[in-house]
């Protein structure tokens, strides 16, 4: 089998495989998916990244890198996320 063709179907069934997880799982309920979410709300209400000295949600994902986080705090900043979680 061609090299492209092994990873085009690879690919397809890691996209497949994934989607299926995605939209099985219901929101929240992903491992550590609340960590994730509260970080980026963290960034979102404070305007600061959080240490893992917080006493917050936020500072278990502390030591991770802040990228993802600051893009999704810019998205979810305008909402209303009072009644999320």
């Amino acid at each position: 089998m061609d090299h492209r063709k092994l990873f085009g179907l690879i690919l397809a069934l890691y996209l497949l495989l994934t989607w299926g997880f995605s939209v099985t799982t219901p929101l929240f309920e992903a491992p550590d998916e609340q960590h994730h979410y509260f970080t980026a709300q963290f960034i979102a209400d404070t305007g600061k990244l959080p240490t893992s000295l917080e006493n917050h949600l936020a500072r278990q994902e502390a030591a991770q890198p802040p990228l993802y986080y600051l893009l999704a705090a810019v998205f979810i900043a305008p909402l209303d996320t009072g009644n999320v979680a």
